[in-house]
């Protein structure tokens, strides 16, 4: 296949392994956006609050960091060490619960309907 026919989720992937710092970059704020978006229960990562650009930043220099050590759940080397939490967002998870309980998106909407 062809550099041009490849999937974009194999071009994000080939870009993080061999891409420039900039291509590198991208790509994880692309990703970061839309799984911030999934958990907001947006349609678009525009529609993401500008709230939420100081953790989009957080969330990339973590990513961005974490580069070569993906899957990891922790990592040691020369008396170093270090521990992945499971998702980037869990630290932020009160600031998202609090977002989709404002906006109700948080919770499911149920009706009654009474027949007499």
């Amino acid at each position: 296949m062809a550099d041009n026919q490849i999937s974009e989720t194999a071009q994000q992937v080939k870009t993080m392994i061999s891409g420039t710092t900039d291509e590198k970059l991208a790509v994880i704020e692309t990703l970061t956006r839309q799984r911030l978006a999934r958990l907001l229960h947006l349609t678009d990562t525009t529609q993401i609050p500008v709230s939420f650009n100081d953790i989009v930043q957080d969330v990339m220099l973590k990513r961005f960091n974490r580069i070569g050590n993906e899957g990891y759940k922790s990592y040691s080397e020369a008396g170093e060490a270090l521990t992945f939490p499971d998702s980037d967002f869990d630290e932020y998870q009160n600031e998202i619960d609090d977002y989709l309980n404002t906006t109700g998106n948080g919770k499911e909407q149920h009706a009654r309907f009474y027949i007499y």
